[in-house]
This record gives structure tokens, C-alpha cells and sequence, in this order.
């Protein structure tokens, strides 16, 4: 433990030279985007208009980020981010939460802290430092990176614990997908908050005045850029102008998290232009970012991939034997003429005959396809309308995808997520910030520096997610755990007192009547049937 703390003094010395403590930081995560993603974005702009030379991230790039599971060198979305909110390196599927043991770990995992809660940055700057705290995304709202900035939880995909630990955090402004996962109970305890909740309402999204409000969008994603219909949904551009907006009323200052979400999306399906055109928007959205640091001074902007995906390149297989003959042309006009991602081709075709096939792929994409071709992609179209889940839509796009593959000279090595390093840019007032390869809890640590959290992450930790247990030793507490219609419940007694808390809640019932908030929602972890509270509870029998 000695050792730790020290390795933990030195980091934050360290880190102390690289600059001040900033008002704002807008943190801004491109989702599985490599570096040769941005490479094939550049010259697909340089083709359709000589002039764009240059992304808007590229004046800043400053170094590169090792990112990866606690136990795997590949990291997914979840582990990885979890590194840049709390510094602490964890497994697929974990949010805000430390990982049990597990025998590939790459480093030391302490048995004792499985399934803790941790807290991130953006909950110690609302709560330490009193700033405002926002979102900005193009996922559903629960989805790992956005979760991970005020989320706890152990399993990914559990929607509705995560959805209801977001709602209870106290985040000022969020922007994004989800419109359908807010729950009834959750829209009338915002509203309650005293919040706007605006869901598929573009105009009154645009009417916001003032922070506290959530605005989502589609079912559950938003639309891909390319697909999206400009008069029911935001760019993420957009959303980001307007967080700022918002954010920028509050005194203290404020932190934004944005994340160009669906990179990572059509990284997976091996989708080029959809690549493109998410890393285009999201580029957007730096741009604003860049716009309101510079005219501001005294905001910090850092600009972070959290890991690759399927490997993309520019040049494959098909042009081995002429590799450094193939044109700019050669490279970039079978995907000029594209107006619609995969995806989107795939949703629209999905009421069409079958002999419209040729047809939307010769308007849509300006590609002739051949007769296999059409009867595959007619096969996975009706599989998936008959059972419209998950993998059968993944086949079906991904049979679409497969046309302008085979007929491009853009590589692809996988659809899964890939193990480099990732890229860092940084737009700082003073010029002063970390360069070179840097580790991303040493991320993490500059962000906590950076708002004036400092080292202080792990005690606010202590404070905030304290084990019940711990806070309630003496024998004249009763605590009991409470299940009912699948929701748990906290009932904490003495002789004089009792408070009832619900899991992923941040209400504290005293009696029939009495409602008080804490700063952080409880925490019941089912894996180990503890609870981790805010330390505030005490008050409440004192």
C-alpha cells in the first residue's frame, strides 16, 4: 500500500508541471477510431474539395494514449473509459466499478476492492469543485462511454440500473440518444428536479435557455450522420455548441464529456464511408469545442480515442502488385458517390421488393452489383425481417457493407475492436500538457489536476461510495436489504432513527414524510449483496 500511495504522490508531481487549473474542460472521446481512420478522413476530404487539408483536431495532436482491459491487451469501450474517469483499469463490461481478479490479468488487481464503485472525475469536479456537468452524444444515454462518467455498475448492457444512476447524479445538461430509455418514474422525478425533458423534440431543443435539462433523441441511437434527417435530429456538433451554451451559465465552470459514438459503430460493420462521416461529425464538433476554448481562456480541451477498430487501412489485398501506383482517384471515388451509410441503405431497403436492389445500390452508392450479391443480400434482408434481432440485422448490413468492400482498396483486418495505441490532442491556453505516449490513468490524473481535483479522487471515493458496513459499525444499527418487485431497498435503524434508501437512487426517506438527496446514488451490487453510500447518511441519526 506504501508503495501505491507513493507511485500515486509522484504521478500527480509529475503532472502538476503540465499547467494550470482550467475553469472548463470539454473532454472528447472518438470511439474506436484509429489513427488511420482520421488518415482516410483527410484525404476523403482532400478529394471532394482541395482546400480541407486538415482536420480540425490536427493542430493539437500532441502524443498517444496505451489503452487496455486490466486483462486483455484489446480493450472495449467500457474498461477503457472507465480509465480516463477513475484512473483505475478494469474488464469488458464494467462501468465505474472495479473488476474480481482474473488469472490474464496485466497488473495486480486487489481481491478486496471487486465489484467497489469508483468515482470519476466528473462526479468529483460537481461535487468537489461545484462545476456544472454535461453530456453530449450519439448512443442511447446508457451506453458505456457516457455511462461511465457517472454510472456504477458491473454489466454493460443493464440498461435500466445504469439509466437510473444517470438520472439520480445530478448531470446538468444531457444530449444524445435514448428517448425510449428514460423511464416514466425517471422523466417525473427530473421534471420534479425542476429539469426540461425534451424527447424527440428538436425545436424545443433548440429553445433551451438554461442548464438542467435532457434532451434525447431516437429510439435508442441516434441516426448515423450520413442517414440522418436534419429536421428531427441534432449533429453532435450541434449538441456540443449547445452544451456549451448551457454549461457556460454557471459560475464555477463546468466539464462536458462529448463522444463521437458511432465511429465505432461503422468500424464494426467494416463500413467506410460510415467511418468517414461519423469521424467528419465529430470532427465538427471539435471544431466547436476549439472555437469556444480559444475565445474563452480558461478552457481545456482534450481530444482522445479509447481503441481501435477493425483495423482499416488505406490500401488491401487487391492491390498487392500495385500498391504505390494506385491514385488518389483509384483510393477515394468508389467511396465519393456514397449518400447513405450500410446501415442506412439496409433500414431503407427493408419494405422494398427485391428487384429494387440494384436500383438503390446504383442510386445510393453508384455501384453496380452482381446477381450473387443480390440474392445474398436478399436473403439476410428477409431472415431479418422475419426475426428481426440483434445478429440477423448485423448479417443484413453487413452483406451491403460487403459490396463496397469488394470494391475498394480500403482494408479491413477484423470487425471486432484492435490493441494500438490510440491518439491525444490537447488545446490548452498556456501550451502546457502531457506529450508522447502516456498511460490513461496517467489521463486520468491530469484531468483531476486539471479541474483541481488534484489527488483527491480516492478519498472523495472513501467519502461518497463508502461501504455501508463500514459506516454503520456499532451493534445499535440495524441494516437490512429489502427486495421487492425486483427492486432493493437500504432500511438503516438505531433506536431513535431509521432511513430508508433505494438502490441507484439518491433519495433518503426519513419516516412517511421527509425526503432528502445525497450527492451520489447507493449502490447495491447484487454479485455481493453490499451497499456503498454517501457518508451524508449519518447525519440522519446524529
Amino acid at each position: 500500500m506504501k508503495k501505491l500511495v507513493l507511485i500515486t504522490v509522484c504521478l500527480f508531481s509529475i503532472l502538476s508541471m503540465y499547467g494550470r487549473e482550467y475553469k472548463n474542460i470539454i473532454f472528447m472521446v472518438a470511439d474506436g477510431t484509429s489513427t488511420a481512420g482520421l488518415t482516410l478522413t483527410r484525404w476523403y476530404n482532400y478529394y471532394l474539395d482541395s482546400t480541407r487539408t486538415q482536420l480540425a483536431l490536427d493542430p493539437y495532436f500532441c502524443g498517444m494514449v496505451k489503452t487496455h482491459s486490466s486483462n486483455a491487451p484489446i480493450g472495449d469501450s467500457a474498461p477503457t473509459m472507465m480509465q480516463y474517469m477513475t484512473g483505475f483499469l478494469s474488464q469488458t463490461g464494467f462501468l465505474g466499478m472495479c473488476p474480481p481478479p482474473d488469472p490474464n490479468d496485466l497488473l495486480y488487481i486487489d481481491p478486496r476492492s471487486a465489484y467497489r464503485p469508483r468515482m470519476t472525475v466528473m462526479e468529483a469536479a460537481r461535487i468537489f469543485k461545484n462545476k456544472a456537468i454535461g453530456l453530449a452524444f450519439t448512443c442511447e444515454f446508457p451506453h458505456a462511454t457516457p455511462a461511465n462518467t457517472t454510472a456504477h455498475w458491473h454489466k454493460r448492457s443493464e440498461y435500466a440500473v445504469i439509466a437510473d444512476q444517470m438520472v439520480h447524479n445530478q448531470i446538468d445538461v444531457v444530449f444524445g440518444g435514448g428517448a425510449s430509455l428514460l423511464s416514466t418514474e425517471n422523466q417525473k422525478f427530473l421534471a420534479e428536479q425542476n429539469y426540461t425533458v425534451c424527447l424527440n423534440d428538436l425545436t424545443k431543443f433548440r429553445q433551451l435557455q438554461t442548464p438542467s435539462c435532457w434532451a434525447l433523441f431516437g429510439k435508442t441511437a441516434l441516426p448515423n450522420e450520413l442517414d440522418r434527417d436534419t429536421l428531427k435530429y441534432p449533429s453532435l456538433a450541434e449538441m456540443t455548441r449547445k452544451a456549451i451554451e448551457l454549461l457556460n451559465q454557471h459560475k464555477e465552470g463546468f466539464i462536458l464529456m462529448v463522444e463521437g459514438s458511432k465511429i465505432d459503430w461503422a468500424a464494426h460493420r467494416n463500413d467506410a464511408i460510415g467511418m468517414i462521416s461519423e469521424i467528419q461529425s465529430f470532427d465538427a464538433a471539435v471544431q466547436e469545442a476549439i472555437r469556444f476554448a480559444q475565445a474563452d481562456g480558461n478552457t481545456l480541451v482534450v481530444v482522445v480515442s479509447d481503441h481501435g477498430n477493425s483495423g482499416i487501412s488505406i490500401g488491401n489485398s487487391l492491390g498487392d502488385n500495385f500498391y504505390d501506383k494506385l491514385s488518389l482517384y483509384d483510393l477515394m471515388e468508389p467511396l465519393a458517390h456514397a449518400r447513405m451509410t450500410a446501415e442506412g441503405l439496409a433500414n431503407y431497403l427493408i419494405p422494398l421488393s427485391k428487384d429494387s436492389i440494384p436500383a438503390m445500390l446504383k442510386r445510393e452508392w453508384g455501384m453496380e452489383i452482381s446477381i450473387p450479391e443480390i440474392n445474398l443480400i436478399e436473403y439476410a434482408r428477409q431472415n431479418y425481417r422475419k426475426n428481426p434481432n440483434g445478429k440477423n440485422k448485423d448479417f443484413y448490413i453487413d452483406q451491403i457493407a460487403n459490396v463496397m468492400k469488394q470494391r475498394s482498396y480500403i482494408g479491413f483486418t477484423t470487425r471486432g475492436h484492435t490493441g494500438e495505441t490510440v491518439f491525444l490532442a490537447i488545446y490548452s491556453p498556456d501550451g502546457q500538457h502531457p506529450q508522447g505516449l502516456i498511460t490513461a490513468p496517467q489521463l486520468n490524473a491530469y484531468l483531476c489536476e486539471a479541474s483541481g481535483i488534484h489527488d483527491k479522487l480516492n478519498q472523495l471515493n472513501e467519502e461518497y461510495y463508502c461501504p455501508v458496513a463500514d459506516l454503520f459499525r456499532e451493534k445499535s444499527y440495524k441494516i437490512e436489504t429489502i427486495e421487492k418487485a425486483g427492486k432493493f431497498y437500504l432500511v438503516i435503524r438505531n433506536k431513535q432513527h431509521q432511513i430508508r434508501l433505494k438502490a441507484y437512487n439518491n433519495q433518503v426517506e426519513q419516516g412517511k414524510d421527509k425526503m432528502y438527496y445525497t450527492q451520489t446514488p447507493a449502490i447495491y451490487v447484487d454479485k455481493t449483496g453490499k451497499w456503498y453510500v454517501s457518508r451524508e447518511i449519518k447525519q440522519f441519526f446524529e
